[in-house]
């Protein structure tokens, strides 16, 4: 009996080892299944991987080839509506064409009264068609910033890019850059905190512009809104902002009143190189420049803050708050990630883009603006180093047709520190658009039309293509 039960025992212990033997042979054999599936997946996400990159990157060539189509230099123009009540019997200075009915807004048709050698008045028409975008008097800063919005694009896929500003006195250009003299520097924030950061970046907060914002607060939100996706993308960022202005000639750090500034132009083997238009490889370079990190458009607009109190400001005949020098505000931008090719290898892909966003101080005429003293100083600088300016784009248009001549007349690009600044924007080493401002006042009507003669020597410009700065180790 004893005999019995002990055999009875081991026969149920051997079905246990035996039911233990065939789980774990199941064990084992789904072991082997899921390695395998983990094996495939691996190899489906290393190729989904690869598509994702290869569609981004379609989409930046894609981007920047139409950037590309609608000209090296883009030129648009915004009207300030009159600041002072039209004289009797003055009609409007400008009218926008097609824009009653919803057509392409390009066009810009101005009126003047010419009086003939009889003593008779009559009016004259001079019809512009030549600009990619036209703002009237009733489009906000936000309809102006919603078509810059794609060069901000390109400067993220690894581009330089220039937006600069160009008009007369009192004409809108510091507004149509920076925002009201009333616009707040708080950037308003979502409530909403930014959780995909990584042990290399804390948490950013999703502030917005204020509403009233310009160019520049509205690309800083633009830009790090995007860097916060990208970052979810497995992009690293980093980013520096610098102010400066030329004042009297003279460069100066407006975030860092001590540093000594110099312009300068370098050659190949000196620095970056950049293709110019003038046959020479020639980058600009600022020296002793200061660059602060930033990663929100609050820490934009704080620096904002303090380049404008730090700017060079005053009351003139033409102007209540007159920018006496031109200005220059950049954004660097650094990307990296780690790719891994479809055949193992890793790679570290680096985009470097520049935004640079110019606030030019505007054009007076003495007679007008009745400056003395050190007012009559920078009036002076001003108005020499615009006309620099516009000797360089006439230069440069006499060089495209001379160009087949193998011959072109000298471009003073040194003859300013302003010209020099603008050299790469105007020699295909960026993407570049100038926007031109235009007082709608009756009075305004000689300065308008000839910015709008210098827009059309802009427009008439065929710079070079653009280069992607882009590495991959």
């Amino acid at each position: 009996e004893t005999l019995s039960s002990v055999n009875t025992q081991l026969i149920g212990v051997q079905q246990e080892l035996e039911d233990t033997k065939s789980t774990l042979a199941e064990s084992m054999s789904n072991k082997t299944q899921s390695e395998q599936q983990l094996v495939e997946l691996t190899q489906k996400n290393k190729a989904l991987m690869h598509r994702l990159v290869q569609a981004n990157q379609a989409r930046r060539d894609l981007h920047n080839k139409i950037q590309d189509m609608k000209g090296a230099i883009r030129v648009f123009c915004r009207v300030r509506p009159p600041q002072k009540p039209r004289p009797s019997g003055v009609g409007e200075t400008f009218k926008f064409p097609g824009r009653e009915t919803g057509g392409e807004r390009t066009k810009l048709n101005v009126y003047t009264t010419v009086t003939r050698v009889d003593g008779r008045k009559e009016e004259h028409v001079a019809k512009h068609d030549f600009f990619d975008r036209v703002f009237s008097m009733t489009d906000g800063q936000a309809d102006v910033y919603r078509e810059v919005d794609d060069l901000v694009q390109s400067a993220l896929d690894g581009y330089k890019v220039c937006v600069f500003a160009f008009g007369q006195t009192g004409s809108g250009k510091t507004h149509t850059m920076q925002g009201p003299p009333s616009m707040s520097f708080e950037a308003p924030s979502t409530g909403d905190v930014d959780m995909t950061s990584s042990k290399d970046r804390a948490p950013r907060q999703l502030d917005t512009p204020p509403k009233d914002a310009g160019i520049i607060p509205r690309a800083a939100h633009s830009i790090f809104t995007r860097l916060t996706a990208m970052e979810a993308d497995g992009w690293r960022s980093s980013c520096t902002a610098q102010f400066l202005e030329i004042y009297n000639e003279k460069p100066r750090d407006l975030i860092n009143a001590a540093s000594e500034l110099r312009i300068v132009s370098v050659g190949q083997g000196q620095g970056q190189k950049a293709k110019s238009s003038t046959g020479t490889d020639r980058d600009v370079v600022v020296q002793n420049w200061s660059a602060t990190p930033v990663d929100s458009t609050a820490s934009v607009l704080r620096l904002l803050k303090r380049a404008v109190n730090n700017r060079q400001q005053a009351s003139t005949e033409c102007n209540e708050r007159s920018s006496r020098s031109h200005s220059l505000f950049r954004l660097n931008i650094t990307l990296e990630r780690e790719e891994e090719t479809l055949e193992g290898e890793s790679r570290t892909v680096t985009l470097n883009g520049q935004l640079n966003l110019i606030d030019l101080a505007g054009s007076e005429r003495l007679e007008k603006s009745k400056a003395t003293g050190p007012r009559l100083k920078e009036t002076q600088a001003i108005n020499n180093s615009l006309m620099e300016l516009s000797s360089v784009i006439g230069a440069l248009k006499a060089r495209m047709k001379g160009k087949k001549a193998g011959r072109g007349p000298f471009v003073g690009f040194k003859n300013s520190k302003l010209t020099t600044l603008l050299e790469p924007a105007l020699t295909g080493s960026s993407k570049t658009l100038m926007l031109v401002t235009l007082c709608s006042d009756a009075e305004s009507v000689a300065e308008s039309v000839n910015s709008l003669r210098f827009a059309r020597k802009v427009a008439g410009c065929e710079a070079g293509k653009a280069e992607r700065n882009v590495s991959q180790q």
